[in-house]
Formats: C-alpha cells, sequence, structure tokens
C-alpha cells in the first residue's frame, strides 16, 4: 500500500512539473515575445505556402532544404508546422506551438534518460534534473519561440532515450528507430548535423555491453543503423560542398579560408588559431556564461537573466565533482564524454556565446546541476531545511523569470522582435486604394507581411522573378527588393516614389518631420510601441503639390 502511495505521489509530482513547465512556455506565446522574427515569418509562411500548394515561396516542390533568405533552413519545423496551420490557420500561435510542445516533452526525456542512466532508486536525481531542464531560462526562452534548434533537441533526446532502452533491454528494433529519430535530429537544426552521428556513436560505444556478455547488441544492427543513419541523412553531407549546405556555415564559421592559408604560410598563426579556438571552446563552461550573463544575440535570451539562475552555480560546480566520483563509470565517462561534445559545433562560430547553437548542452548540464543538488541538498540529516530553502529558491526564480519574460521582454525588447507588423497590416488594409511601399533597405521582413496578410501563395510564387529550380540548391545570391501585389518592400527612391500617388510606411528615423514637411507628405497613421513610441508612421504622397512646389522654385 506504501509503495502504491509513493508511486502515485512521484507520478503526480512529475506531472505537476511537465504541467507548469508547459504553462510557462504557453502563456501568452502568441504575443510574447511581441512579434515575430524574420526567421519565424519565413517558416510561418513557408509551411503556409507547402499546405496550400505543395511548394515553397520560390515555387520548389517539397524541398528537403528552404532557400529562405538565401540561408537554406532544415526542413523538418516546417513541415511540422503544417498541420498546426491547418488546425489553427497561419497565426502566431501555430508557428510556436511545436516549440511549445518539444520543449516540454524534451523535459520529460531528460526525466526518463536519468532513470535510465542511474537506475529507478535515483528518482530524486532524475526529478531535480528535470526541474533544472523545465524551468531554466535557457529552455523556458527557445521553447517560447519557433527556434528549429528547440525542435531538434527533442529529437535528439528521443533518439538517445531510444538507444538506451534498447540496449538495455535488448530490444534492436528500438535501437533501428533511434537511428530514423537522430535523422530527423539532423534534418531539423544544423548544430545536430554534426552531433547526432557523433551522439549516435557515442551511446553505441559506452553501452554496447552494459549488463550480461550474452545481452549483447548483435554487430549486424549496429551496422544497419549506422547504414540506415547514413543512408537517409545523405543529403544533409552531400550538400555540404552546394551553397545549400556550406552558406549558413561559411556566414557563421569563425575560420575563414584566408586564415588557413595564412597559417599555411606562417606557422606561429596556426597556434593562434587554436588557442583562439579553444577559447571560444570553454567559454561554453565559464560560470560567468552559464549563471550570470544573457547570451549577446538579444533574441537569444531574456532580458537581465542567463541561460540558468545564478544560484545554480554553486550546484553545477559541486555536480561536476561529484560526477568525477560517480560510481557507475560507464554513466561518469558517457556524461562527460556529453559535456565535451554538445558545444563544439557552436565554438566554432564567431559569436562569443551562442545558446542557440549550443542547446544540446543543456542536456548534460540539467543532470549535472542536478548532481549538485542531490548530494547538497538531499542528505536526511538536513532534509527539512534543504526542502524549504530549495523551493524558496525556485520560487523566487520563477518570479524573476516571469518578470523578464513577461514584462521586460514585452517592454522593453519589442525592437529586437519585429513589433508592428501584425498592426501595420491591420492599416494597410484600411489603405487598400493605395500602393504601399514599406521602406526596407535590407528587405528582409517581406515574409513578415505575408505572413499577416496571409498572403496566396500561388499568387506570391507568379509574382516573383522566378530562380532556375534546377540549381535550387546551388543558388546564394539573394535580392533584397520585393512587389507583390500592391506592396513594394524596397528603400526609398526619393528621385521617383514622391511623384507617384502612394502610402509610404517607414521608422521614425529613415522619414523625419523635415523631410515630411518638405516632400509634401500627409502622415495619416502611426505604431505606436508597448511603452508608447512610434515604431512605424504611414504617410500618403501628395504628387501635384510636390510638382506645383518645384515649378514656382523653378519660376
Amino acid at each position: 500500500m506504501k509503495k502504491n502511495y509513493q508511486k502515485k505521489l512521484k507520478i503526480f509530482v512529475v506531472f505537476g512539473i511537465l504541467f507548469l513547465g508547459f504553462c510557462l512556455r504557453f502563456y501568452k506565446v502568441d504575443s510574447i515575445p511581441p512579434g515575430i522574427t524574420m526567421d519565424e515569418s519565413s517558416i510561418g509562411y513557408n509551411a503556409y505556402s507547402v499546405l496550400k500548394t505543395g511548394k515553397d515561396e520560390y515555387g520548389k516542390p517539397f524541398p528537403i532544404m528552404f532557400r529562405s533568405f538565401a540561408d537554406y533552413k532544415l526542413p523538418v519545423y516546417f513541415y511540422l508546422t503544417v498541420p498546426f496551420i491547418k488546425i489553427f490557420d497561419l497565426n502566431v500561435l501555430s508557428l510556436r506551438l511545436p516549440s511549445v510542445i518539444a520543449g516540454t516533452l524534451s523535459g520529460f526525456l531528460i526525466y526518463f534518460i536519468v532513470l535510465q542512466l542511474f537506475g529507478k532508486k535515483r528518482w530524486r536525481l532524475a526529478c531535480l534534473s528535470l526541474i533544472i531542464y523545465i524551468f531554466s531560462p535557457w529552455s523556458v526562452h527557445f521553447s517560447r519561440v519557433a527556434f528549429e534548434s528547440n525542435l531538434a533537441l527533442f529529437f535528439l533526446l528521443l533518439a538517445v532515450y531510444l538507444q538506451l532502452i534498447s540496449l538495455e533491454k535488448g530490444k534492436w528494433g528500438l535501437f533501428l528507430i533511434s537511428s530514423l529519430i537522430y535523422c530527423l535530429a539532423v534534418y531539423s537544426y544544423h548544430t545536430e548535423r554534426f552531433l547526432s552521428p557523433i551522439f549516435l556513436a557515442g551511446v553505441t560505444f559506452f553501452f554496447y555491453n552494459r549488463k550480461r556478455e550474452q545481452e549483447k547488441i548483435p554487430k549486424k544492427i549496429v551496422i544497419l543503423a549506422f547504414l540506415i543513419f547514413f543512408l537517409i541523412s545523405f543529403p544533409q553531407y552531400y550538400f555540404l560542398k552546394q551553397a545549400a549546405g556550406n552558406t549558413r556555415i561559411k556566414s557563421t564559421s569563425i575560420i575563414k579560408q584566408e586564415e588557413i592559408k595564412e597559417a599555411l604560410h606562417y606557422p606561429p598563426q596556426i597556434l593562434f588559431l587554436i588557442e583562439r579556438q579553444l577559447s571560444l571552446y570553454v567559454a561554453y563552461f565559464s560560470p560567468r556564461n552559464l549563471f550570470f550573463d544573457p547570451d549577446p544575440v538579444k533574441t537569444r535570451s531574456a532580458p537581465e537573466i542567463s541561460t540558468f539562475y545564478f544560484w545554480m552555480v554553486i550546484p553545477y560546480l559541486f555536480g561536476l565533482y561529484f560526477l568525477t566520483l560517480e560510481k557507475e563509470r560507464k554513466v561518469k565517462n558517457f556524461l562527460i564524454f556529453l559535456l565535451l561534445t554538445s558545444p563544439i559545433p557552436a565554438a566554432f562560430t564567431g559569436d562569443p556565446f551562442a545558446s542557440l547553437r549550443a542547446l544540446p548542452l543543456i542536456f548534460p548540464l540539467s543532470i549535472i546541476i542536478g548532481l549538485g543538488l542531490e548530494k547538497l541538498f538531499c542528505s536526511r540529516k538536513i532534509l527539512k531545511i534543504t526542502i524549504p530553502l530549495f523551493s524558496l529558491l525556485l520560487i523566487f526564480s520563477l518570479i524573476f523569470l516571469s518578470r523578464s519574460i513577461f514584462t521586460l521582454l514585452f517592454y522593453e525588447k519589442y525592437l529586437d522582435w519585429n513589433f508592428g507588423y501584425s498592426q501595420l497590416v491591420e492599416k494597410i488594409n484600411q489603405f487598400s486604394d493605395f500602393k504601399v511601399l514599406f521602406d526596407d533597405p535590407v528587405g528582409d521582413n517581406y515574409p513578415e507581411f505575408l505572413f499577416f496578410l496571409r498572403y496566396p501563395p500561388i499568387k506570391f510564387q507568379q509574382e516573383q522573378n522566378l530562380i532556375d529550380l534546377k540549381k535550387y540548391y546551388q543558388i546564394s545570391e539573394w535580392k533584397n527588393t520585393f512587389n507583390f501585389g500592391r506592396i513594394e518592400v524596397r528603400a526609398i527612391n526619393w528621385k521617383k516614389d514622391i511623384y507617384e500617388k502612394k502610402l509610404i510606411i517607414a521608422s521614425p528615423i529613415a522619414i523625419s518631420e523635415g523631410q515630411a514637411k518638405e516632400h509634401f507628405l500627409t502622415k495619416t497613421f502611426a505604431i505606436i510601441a508597448p511603452d508608447g513610441k512610434i515604431v512605424f508612421n504611414g504617410y500618403i504622397t501628395n504628387p501635384e503639390l510636390k510638382r506645383q512646389d518645384e515649378e514656382k522654385k523653378r519660376g
């Protein structure tokens, strides 16, 4: 009777934690962050295009990499979003809901992976690891946005869990299924293209004969699993020699071809490159980056908060120490392996700390911090003191996180999240008789209009300058001006646009009051931010008044 009660209590605790984690991710996810990034709008609209036409915005039928801004995004998030759009229509909720679900289920997987590694007797460690992950700012933030890396982490964890189960219980069919799930991770995000084969090989190596010798996995199953993985993943590795596979790598990698050539002619340069690479790698284990400083890229972290809470630095350091004392040698070596390999792809980019690309690191870190908490807080002698203390720290942390996400992010960081396009589309619809020019010299915000307008994909495909679809994966060039329907997205041409009747939309910086007066632009509306500042102004041109003014000046 007591065992049944304890079992039910454990189930209640675990599902209670997961439910709270889901609520933290789902609450106001369609309005906070306040806007969607250009990558999110591109994912959403291309998924919408696939749903309606079976093609992406360029007219490519069911691509295995989406060209987007010629940065070639991996396809799983796009295709997984399609059924959500079918059910909920094209909106922010349908776009971000896959990430919310994946982020929550990842916590469930971490819980079961810990039980699989350490045994059911270490339930407290599994529960603590779940709490660390599910309530960490790192996971909560990325689960509230359509980040492909968050979905890729889910598939990576699912593959690891199925692989561990198969090796533990001799269910070789699960081992083959895990290789398929690793493929889904490869097709989800760039980091997993490199980590998936490493994890597949690592789990196999460390747990090949975890129990009795006669339960060792047959070599033919291992060979078949790796064969399945590389056959299905082959296109992703094949594309590494083409624009589709290497454009993103070239744009983010800190190692440039010129540096390598220089190093070959000047050997001391090699030492500099190695030292720089090691410093970037070590930065991913720095307490400062993990517990005190936010990610330097503003859309990758909530304001004033790091990847984990500051007080977790103590169990982190203790967890590293206790990991070295862990009696189960294979488990210890496996966690060290995960810890050391997870940040490798991120360390080769130019960012000093790229939490988005290093998201798989949250997996071993959650377990290590949980290990430190288990040893520090779960001693029976001081349990009555440590449980209230841990509860207070967690409550304080969640209040701090909620303030960061639901207040600071909304009122202070709205520009980083492209606030205003939804409201802007509503205003544009009120001026149905006017051609619209949106001032955007870079040109990468055009999907925002397509997304919120729910612009017919078949019509957009017909209106664009078609690329050669036979060379779809080879073309790295990208135009930055767009014309669809009555909307143009480009920089203002002051010698031409003011002489045509149209609605011009620009930021307050792009068109000053003096310029508006000089060119006889009539301000018709303004998009106001949460803090009361103007994000966009809408102006109607007056070509006749402008021409009359010029004639007066000439005469």
